[in-house]
């Protein structure tokens, strides 16, 4: 017996199983006829979803007695058997889809969770490392200063020491050539008072004399002096 497309005439295909006292059949087109709707955002209600389908199951193994048992309705109930299979496989694959698309958008997520929290360990690391080096820097800094003022208070020392060594030099290199001068004077004056005239050769051998003490003494400053300056450069 023929009956009305339950896709394009549902309406008539309900009142075809009534009329037929197929009245669990009605009930069950109704609850396919409420499968779950897919929302704006293209998503199914996961929990109404599998409340509808495991209501679905449900019906479906009675349905299946049915076909057994009426076999006189044997095309309408294979018909409706077909459009359960059919809408529960949809439901199932768009749930399957939505929830590895879930999966996928969480795994996104942790995936950029892990990279800020990692970007914000390297950056504190940064940071860390950062300070670090700018406080051993500053501590080189004041230690370079430290020892430069060591070393510059230890030149100026040296450098007063080697002044007050070059005058005490020169005030004896001094009083050396003027004792060595004074000798001199007096031996002549000895020998005017004496009136006693030293042969040419003996005038000769002290103005040698004088002249040798002239350039030990020169020969002593230089040396007084080299001394010195190599002091305050080393």
């Amino acid at each position: 017996m023929a009956f009305p497309n339950p896709t394009e005439a549902p309406t008539a295909f309900i009142e075809y199983l009534e009329a037929a006292n197929l009245d669990f059949c009605v009930t069950l087109f109704k609850h396919l006829q409420n499968k779950p709707p897919v929302a704006s955002n293209a998503r199914l209600d996961e929990t109404s979803a599998r409340d509808w389908i495991e209501g679905m199951f449900l019906l479906y193994g009675r349905l299946g007695l049915l076909v057994d048992t009426q076999p006189e309705h044997q095309s309408v109930l294979c018909t409706l058997k077909d459009l359960c299979s059919q809408a529960t496989a949809e439901v199932e694959a768009r749930l399957k889809t939505q929830k590895e698309a879930d999966t996928a958008a969480q795994k996104e997520r942790d995936d950029a969770e892990r990279a800020r929290l990692e970007k914000k360990r390297l950056l504190a690391d940064q940071a860390e490392w950062d300070q670090s080096e700018a406080r051993r820097k500053v501590e080189e800094g004041k230690k370079a200063m430290e020892d430069a003022t060591r070393d510059l208070a230890a030149k100026k020392k040296a450098f007063e020491d080697a002044q007050k060594a070059i005058a005490a030099n020169l005030g004896n290199l001094k009083e050396a050539i003027a004792s060595s001068a004074g000798g001199g004077s007096e031996d002549d004056n000895d020998d005017e008072d004496e009136g006693t005239e030293s042969p040419p050769e003996q005038q000769a051998g002290e103005k040698l004399t004088k002249r040798q003490l002239d350039q030990q003494a020169r020969r002593k400053m230089q040396q007084v002096v080299h001394a010195n300056v190599c002091l305050l450069l080393y």
